[in-house]
């Protein structure tokens, strides 16, 4: 009985226990990142929960959140471009209790990544919850359209717009900002340079005084509340002969510079990244902020260890297609030959994405046939198109002074001496092509089209104009020149250009145009509106530039601009678009320089 009695005394203090100190619920305290509603193209309101909490005291709970920092260790208050929210409730929590916060000037059409936090009384650290994101939508304005109204400047511009579904009204209001500074590429309704629009119609048009030698930017604006302002896209354009160059923030990379880097617009960015400099491959990858002139490092990926790939933006997608990887990717040859003292190159297979959401690279498919260096690539009527460049594979032994090659059509490996790089037997060690392809993305294939006309061609210089592509140029590598480094140190210029037509039949896909008229090194092209351009690098380091016009004559479709209007060191390496400007990278001195053409 004694026994029994103790038996049911020890029962009845464990279900006190169990029921004073909760064993079945949460047995500390936990915040929860409950998740983003409303969210608009500018703003969005975070909502959290806290659960467990006894006798602690909450004294802060809050959000933190960035464009950019999507890790557990960088979403942290504090951390680098990472902004923290406070809840406006700022009284001491002493209850499980849920929390919110609105946050406000966001960019339209970008990933956000955040958490919930809460800062314990007496507690060090904060305590976050997990990570969750959101993407503001874009407000579909329209961008304006500018006219000039005479020829000559100082001169008037006509600027007008059509909106759908939107008048003006009490606390409404529509119209178009403009700044002529240039470290404002953004105007907004704070800048006070407005013009702003009465008018009960959807079609608005205003004039816009403009002086000579100045560049503009303007973008329409409506305005629903004190503090709901939308904004369009910006058109930029100069009164300068010839359009402006203006200087951006150096790219942040090796300051020695790299060649081949993967360049390609986002939503009002440019990412940047990669490539390489004297053998070595980089992995880094920054963002490059447009509103806010400023670098930003996303993060080091192993996938993009390559130099000179080409690379586009599908929609707010990024493709890299082929390059040189490092050298110890370079293992096709037999094992014994592939020893530290064994220096290799290759091109790679790989095309790889970059979705700006995750901030992530990705595998999607190999590219058709074999892996390639120097290619050129471009997007239009949300399509990719691909072809060209040159494919190699060789390897030099400094200490026996032996090079060995793998041959592409025999997929064997040989070697010969090749003092000074020499080699005196023909393997078919390098290859260039000019096919072109399509990609459908529906089936992940690549679509053959109509080879580029000419010589197998690298380097190749391509360019979107009007929604049409338009490619040619680049160097040919003869045959008979067969040292390891033949196509980098001797090759013959190429001036035909071509324009691409992916709705005709097979076989008349393309038509020839103008030679480009110059002799040069290096070039790298680019389409704004219904012009295109390129910007040349000779042997004496000039950096020449060019306007080509398709609709011009047979014959005048050339026309040369001022030069580049710098003693920048280096060669053109990447060209990307936003919008009416164009950022081009420049090797060496690892500068970066915004054009902005000038007014029709």
């Amino acid at each position: 009985m004694k026994y029994l009695i103790l038996w049911f005394l020890s029962i009845s203090m464990v279900f006190v226990s169990c029921e004073k100190y909760d064993f079945d619920r949460v047995g500390f305290t936990t915040v929860i990142t409950v998740g983003a509603i409303e969210v608009s193209a500018t703003s969005a309101f975070l909502t959290g929960d806290i659960e467990g909490l006894r006798a602690g005291r909450v004294v802060e709970s809050g959000f933190v959140y960035s464009d950019l920092a999507s890790g557990d260790e960088t979403l942290r208050r504090g951390a680098p471009n990472v902004i923290s929210q406070p809840s406006p409730f700022r009284d001491t929590i002493t209850v499980d209790r849920a929390f919110a916060a609105r946050i406000t000037i966001l960019q339209q059409g970008t990933p956000y990544f955040f958490r919930a936090y809460i800062e314990l009384e007496d507690e060090p650290d904060l305590a976050y919850g997990q990570i969750d994101s959101f993407f503001t939508p874009v407000l579909d304005l329209p961008s304006p359209t500018i006219l000039r109204q005479e020829p000559g400047c100082p001169t008037t511009v006509n600027v007008s717009f059509q909106l759908d579904g939107f008048s003006p009204g009490p606390g409404r209001s529509a119209g178009f900002v403009w700044s002529d500074n240039e470290e404002e590429n953004y105007p907004t309704l704070q800048d006070g340079v407005v013009r702003q629009l009465e008018s009960s119609s959807l079609n608005f048009s205003g004039d816009l005084e403009v002086d000579c030698d100045q560049t503009y930017f303007v973008r329409v604006f409506i305005q629903n509340t004190a503090t709901e302002i939308f904004y369009s896209e910006v058109v930029a354009f100069s009164t300068r002969s010839g359009g402006s160059w203006i200087e951006q923030p150096s790219f942040p990379g090796a300051s020695i510079g790299r060649e081949g880097p993967i360049a390609f617009a986002g939503d009002q960015a440019i990412y940047l990244g990669a490539g390489g400099v004297e053998g070595r491959n980089f992995n880094d990858f920054y963002q490059f902020n447009d509103a806010q002139k400023s670098w930003n490092f996303i993060d080091r990926f192993d996938s993009i260890q390559v130099a000179h790939s080409s690379s586009v933006s599908l929609g707010s997608i990024g493709f890299a297609m082929g390059g040189r990887p490092p050298q110890s990717d370079c293992t096709t040859c037999p094992d014994e030959h592939q020893q530290p003292a064994v220096q290799c190159i290759c091109s790679s297979d790989k095309l790889i994405i970059f979705d700006p959401i995750t901030s992530d690279w990705s595998s999607l498919a190999g590219l058709p046939g074999v892996g390639r260096i120097h290619s050129t690539a471009l997007t239009f009527g949300n399509k990719l198109y691909f072809g060209t460049g040159i494919h190699y594979h060789a390897c030099r032994e400094e200490a026996s002074d032996l090079c060995w090659f793998f041959d592409q059509t025999s997929t064997l490996c040989g070697f010969r001496f090749c003092a000074g790089d020499i080699v005196t037997v023909n393997l078919g060690f390098f290859t260039v092509f000019s096919d072109f392809y399509s990609f459908d993305e529906s089936t992940l294939t690549w679509l053959t089209q109509d080879p580029v006309p000419g010589p197998g061609r690298m380097m190749a210089v391509s360019m979107v104009i009007s929604d049409q592509g338009y490619v040619g140029m680049g160097r040919e590598v003869d045959p008979p020149r067969n040292t390891i480094r033949s196509f980098f140190e001797d090759y013959t210029v190429l001036n035909d250009f071509y324009q691409f037509n992916a709705s005709q039949a097979s076989g008349g896909q393309w038509t020839q145009l103008d030679d480009f008229p110059e002799n040069y090194k290096e070039a790298k092209g680019f389409g704004i509106g219904s012009k295109g351009y390129i910007i040349a690098s000779t042997e004496t380091e000039l950096k020449t530039f060019w306007l080509f016009d398709p609709d011009a004559s047979y014959g005048q479709q050339w026309k040369a601009l001022p030069d580049f209007p710098s003693a920048v060191e280096g060669t053109p390496q990447a060209a990307v678009v936003i919008g009416t400007k164009a950022f081009v990278y420049f090797n060496n001195t690892n500068n970066f320089w915004m054009y902005v053409p000038e007014l029709e």
